[in-house]
């Protein structure tokens, strides 16, 4: 795992947007991660974390929530899940809503975040998926973001697990865990 955080963000040029480092500077928001730096650098090393620093990684996010609960949730999941369970797959991103806020620079902040967990426990598929807005208080428990992947799929728009046969992928993604794991 790299010893510290880089300073900066390299501009993605895979990408049509071009988003610089510099586009959220002075803005009051985090460069935050959706491929999470923390459990890269501890599941596949210091080259995996290196390249999680591009731009095109990275989302306005209230500091609050990327240092606080964002931050719990990568963290549980690079020490606990990983070492719990045999293969586990997470996939983040970002909420808009209809109203835009953007920087000046044009970049747009996201109202909320998504993040569903999947493992697969005696060969059927579990999800753990959360729905939690850019301004979160600090200190409210995960528990109170819990969400359906119907919810999540209704919020931002994507159809995630349509491989799954229609009767299992509709059972499974209405289903509103009541804890986690």
């Amino acid at each position: 795992m790299l010893d510290n955080r880089r300073s900066r963000f390299a501009v993605d040029t895979r990408t049509q947007a071009r988003v610089g480092h510099d586009m959220y500077t002075g803005s009051g928001y985090d460069r935050g991660h959706m491929a999470p730096n923390y459990a890269l650098g501890v599941c596949y090393g210091a080259e995996a974390q290196r390249q999680t620093f591009l731009m095109s990684n990275v989302c306005p996010q209230d500091p609050a929530l990327n240092r606080g609960l964002w931050a719990a949730f990568e963290q549980t999941i690079a020490r606990k899940y990983t070492a719990a369970f045999e293969e586990i797959w997470v996939v983040v991103g970002p909420i808009f809503d209809e109203e835009r806020m953007c920087f000046p620079s044009g970049v747009e902040i996201p109202d909320a975040f998504f993040m569903i967990v999947v493992d697969v426990l005696d060969g059927t598929p579990r999800f753990l998926a959360f729905v939690v807005p850019n301004v979160t208080p600090v200190g409210k428990d995960a528990v109170a973001f819990l969400a359906s992947v119907d919810e999540v799929e209704r919020l931002s728009g994507f159809d995630f697990f349509w491989e799954l046969d229609d009767a299992v992928e509709d059972a499974l993604e209405s289903v509103v865990p009541s804890t986690l794991w």
